[in-house]
């Protein structure tokens, strides 16, 4: 459940499927910058997840600052002793506090969130931060999206929350952005 898992092997469709969501969230994920630093300190709280729809599937990659991660994920687990490193087993704890954060719901349908992947980010130029690959998955096609986005609300007076989303095929793309104190639901129509 770490940073090393391979995303999927062999060749099944659902394997080919997830393997084109990969080199679409990797395509997105911009260029590579230095190392991060092991203690930088940062002013902001920010959070910047990168979606992918297809189909009924949607997958996200959110990447967080880690040490701002821990304190929500210490607190909403009831784990005050919880680390998150390469090796732990947080990836549960990180899909039960996406699943109550954030609601995504199309057609009617709430998508809950499962943890593909999970590591330390290596284009965090200051701060340690820390990504998560989720896959959320609909009944059928997906037309459109109702999201709130409330990540680390609970913690932090000033966080901000970015969400960029890539529909495909068509590649159409849309931009959200949520702050705390505006917990308003936004629509996304394809």
């Amino acid at each position: 459940m770490g940073g090393n898992r391979k995303l999927c092997g062999g060749d099944s469709p659902r394997n080919a499927r997830m393997n084109l969501f990969h080199t679409l969230l990797v395509a997105l994920a911009g260029s590579a910058s230095p190392a991060p630093l092991p203690d930088a300190a940062h002013d902001i709280h920010l959070s910047h997840t990168r979606m992918v729809v297809d189909g009924p599937t949607v997958l996200a990659r959110v990447r967080v600052f880690h040490d701002d991660l821990e304190v929500v994920l210490r607190r909403h687990s009831h784990r005050p002793d919880l680390k998150i490193t390469d090796v732990s087993s947080q990836d549960s704890a990180f899909a039960a506090y996406f699943d109550a954060k954030v609601s995504l719901i199309s057609a009617g349908e709430r998508l809950h969130p499962r943890v593909l992947q999970s590591g330390p980010d290596p284009d965090a130029s200051d701060s340690p931060m820390w990504w998560y690959l989720v896959e959320l998955k609909a009944s059928r096609p997906i037309e459109s999206l109702a999201v709130r986005y409330e990540l680390m609300f609970e913690q932090f007076g000033d966080q901000r929350n970015i969400i960029a989303i890539l529909k495909t095929p068509g590649d159409q793309r849309q931009s959200l952005y949520f702050a705390a104190g505006e917990s308003r639901e936004q629509v996304v129509k394809f």
